[in-house]
């Protein structure tokens, strides 16, 4: 069987980012498939574009719940040359799976300026996509600090006053509000 042979049964399927082939005479063929991830939706129309963190777009959804992924907003509707997008995809693929999925919405005023927004409403400033793996961790361990104190101090009046920023721009020195 020819590469051209598999290339074809394969397809050329937007979702996959690339198929390699190795031959094991006398009888193998090992085919090896990547597939794009979505990593972001953006609203485009009345639908949401999933897109990987190229900028690729894979499949559109109708609402931002049926998205799954955090739903990213950019100026540049041409995703892949967007420096916007893509330092949002490098804190995206960044993060760990537990945090990616209590993000709601990603926004980069500027390459300096990005801000997630939690699923509970509560606003992260991020700042810069530099040290994004720092700030990662910094952020997993306030949130689970400060939730840790929350389900503590639920049963008092008047204490465990909900934060409504955390600011990891500046990971060694954290702020919430």
């Amino acid at each position: 069987m020819s590469e051209d042979r598999v290339r074809e049964l394969v397809g050329s399927d937007g979702a996959l980012r690339g198929v390699q082939m190795e031959i094991r005479p006398p009888h193998e063929l090992v085919v090896t498939v990547k597939e794009r991830v979505p990593i972001a939706a953006v609203k485009r129309g009345e639908k949401y574009a999933l897109v990987d963190n190229e900028g690729q777009t894979l499949r559109e959804v109708d609402s931002a719940q049926q998205a799954g992924v955090p739903i990213v907003q950019v100026e540049d509707e041409n995703l892949s040359q967007s420096a916007a997008f893509r330092i949002i995809s490098n804190v995206l693929v960044t993060l760990p799976t537990s945090l990616l999925a209590e993000v709601s919405e990603v926004k980069a005023d500027s390459t300096s300026s990005i801000t997630l927004i939690l699923k509970d409403k509560v606003t992260v400033l991020w700042g810069t996509s530099q040290e994004n793996e720092v700030k990662a961790k910094v952020l997993t361990k306030l949130l689970e600090a400060t939730r840790s104190e929350d389900s503590q101090s639920s049963g008092a009046q008047g204490q465990g006053k909900k934060i409504s920023v955390y600011d990891v721009s500046s990971p060694l020195l954290p702020v919430t509000r």
